[in-house]
């Protein structure tokens, strides 16, 4: 490695570094999406996993990542949590439905239970 290298990754990391802090200073709900997104694509890379379960799982893990970032002073708190995750789980399963998967490619995370068929053309009618 030369040392022009060097001033590169101190570039590059004070680039993660801002994005990091920028981060902090989001509010939850869109840590929790982008969160329910990635937890969506894990569950989709494990084979054992059924691709119908992964709206479950995306829900589930949108209401315990808002229980944990949500600070919590009464059962209000915790209600509107959980809504607030179901809400983070929900838009991020719809994200993934309406809009990344035209770029996703169908096989990407392939684990045997999901096909896809395309509908025959008809015939020309005479």
């Amino acid at each position: 490695m030369s040392t022009n290298s060097i001033p590169e990754l101190n570039t590059y990391i004070d680039k993660l570094i801002k994005i990091s802090d920028g981060l902090l200073g989001l509010p939850a709900l869109p840590l929790v999406f982008i969160g329910c997104l990635a937890w969506g694509y894990l569950l989709a890379a494990v084979p054992k996993y059924k691709n119908a379960w992964i709206p479950a799982g995306v829900f589930a893990f949108g209401i315990v990542a808002n229980l944990l970032v949500t600070p919590m002073r009464n059962v209000v708190d915790v209600g509107r949590a959980i809504i607030i995750g179901m809400i983070a789980g929900g838009a991020s399963w719809w994200f993934h439905k309406k809009i990344m998967s035209r770029w996703i490619a169908d096989d990407a995370f392939k684990n045997g239970d999901t096909t896809r068929t395309e509908k025959p053309e008809e015939p020309p009618k005479p």
